[in-house]
């Protein structure tokens, strides 16, 4: 029993050589301008590159060994989702999965903090558009109402009060609002 609890409780990191040539660099090209062909067959290998993420992923879950640690980034992916369609790069499926994977034992808010900034959910939940200007309040609260509605408090309590305010979730826009893509990694902006 006590060797099983620690088989099953020991953090491992999964062999990453099938997938080196998917995550090894930065995917997201300069080709322009955007209707190019040259654009489409980038958007086409990209797919094919988070595509082979997925697999890499599911063999692991189910030919890995049995590790609450993976399956635990599992439930996480669940509950901190992101998309194919959103997340635009294999390479930033992965660093999602690693954060969740790093955390997965770890505080949930050290979790949630790390996802919230990561390339993939600004994308996903269009953080990458959440900006403001001198003439244009562009603050985007959809990264901020999910982060709270989904992610970490719910809409209602247990006594049916509702748990945030619009005030709450425009502030935590104007918060987020201050993190930047540089060459399609999450940064913050000075200033």
């Amino acid at each position: 029993l006590e060797a099983t609890v620690e088989r099953l409780l020991t953090p491992w990191e999964p062999p990453t050589d099938k997938i080196a040539h998917l995550i090894g660099n930065d995917v997201l090209a300069e080709v322009r301008p955007i209707d190019s062909a040259e654009y489409k067959a980038f958007l086409r290998e990209n797919s094919l590159r988070f595509i082979g993420l997925v697999q890499w992923w599911s063999e692991i879950i189910v030919r890995g060994p049995m590790s609450a640690q993976e399956r635990l980034t599992m439930w996480w992916h669940m509950c901190l989702p992101t998309s194919l369609d959103m997340a635009r790069s294999a390479e930033h499926g992965y660093d999602q999965l690693q954060s969740m994977r790093k955390f997965a034992f770890g505080k949930v808010r050290w979790l949630v903090d790390e996802v919230v900034h990561s390339v993939a959910m600004g994308y996903y939940l269009n953080g990458v558009d959440n900006f403001w200007h001198p003439w244009y309040d562009g603050t985007n609260e959809n990264l901020a109402r999910e982060l709270l509605e989904l992610f970490v408090l719910g809409i209602h309590g247990k006594d049916g009060q509702q748990n945030y305010s619009q005030e709450d979730i425009s502030e935590i826009a104007r918060a987020l609002s201050g993190w930047r893509l540089d060459q399609y990694h999450q940064t913050s902006s000075q200033g």
